[in-house]
């Protein structure tokens, strides 16, 4: 017994064409038509090429699912989610309610080689991102480190007290200067070696250095201060001095004059 061949068609043990969406299976009792989308088909029920429900599983192996450019995979009863490409970019598309979750302990977004990581995080621990392959900005326990190079990088943190640190770390002998800029000038620089702080200079000589006028709505001294001994004595072109009686003022390098301060009126 087999299958029997006639000029068109192909037929069952019996003799039989078959009819629309059936198809020959082998049995015990021989060659028969059965209907495509049934039960009664060994490995069924199959999907008819014009397409149909699955109500169960699909499973590839190793083979591949293929969709044409502007096909979509589609997901959910208003088919909220879908997936395609549209021959110039790829869409992940989520129109529905909620949101898009990402579910995973590690993930990594790469480029399309696999070769350089572009964003890597993981549960309970870092997030970083990478310019060119390399670590530029990553999450810590306590806040965000700035990444340069392996040596050279900024922390900013927030300790248990609720104290926030900003630390410049770098690679060479100096520890390294913090500066503010604006339209690639800097406005405030913080020296690294002593801690000055200059608003309008990038090189403090004294604990706060200010190119420029300052406005103020008042002016205090925590204690009064030394006299210079003599008219000549040492002194910075500038500099001023407060004393219980007097305030003297230096108008040329180790060049003092002073005004006596009124006890009473």
């Amino acid at each position: 017994m087999g299958k029997k061949y006639t000029t068109n068609f192909l037929e069952d043990t019996n003799g039989s064409t078959g009819s629309a969406n059936q198809v020959l299976v082998s049995t015990t009792a021989g060659i028969d038509w059965v209907d495509g989308s049934g039960s009664g088909i060994i490995g069924g029920p199959y999907l008819p090429l014009a397409g149909g429900t699955l109500s169960g599983n699909l499973e590839l192996a190793t083979n591949t699912l293929n969709f044409a450019d502007n096909g979509k995979a589609r997901f959910g009863n208003s088919t909220d989610l879908q997936i395609y490409h549209d021959g110039s970019n790829s869409y992940i598309q989520d129109t529905g309610i909620g949101s898009l979750y990402t579910l995973t302990n590690t993930y990594r977004l790469t480029n399309a080689a696999g070769t350089e990581n572009m964003i890597w995080a993981a549960e309970n621990s870092f997030v970083k991102l990478y310019y060119d392959n390399s670590a530029k900005l990553e999450t810590t326990s306590t806040g965000v480190t700035i990444t340069s190079d392996a040596s050279n990088y900024l922390q900013m943190e927030v300790a248990g007290d609720g104290d926030s640190t900003i630390s410049a770390v770098g690679s060479g002998f100096l520890p390294p200067n913090i500066k503010f800029n604006t339209n690639s000038t800097t406005v405030l620089a913080i020296s690294g070696t002593l801690g000055y702080v200059g608003i309008g200079t990038v090189t403090p000589s004294e604990r706060l250095e200010v190119n420029g006028d300052i406005l103020a709505t008042g002016y205090r001294v925590s204690a009064m201060q030394t006299a210079p001994a003599t008219r000549n004595s040492t002194g910075t072109l500038g500099e001023v001095r407060i004393t219980s009686n007097y305030i003297y003022v230096c108008y040329a390098t180790n060049s003092w004059s002073r005004v006596a301060l009124a006890t009473s009126w």
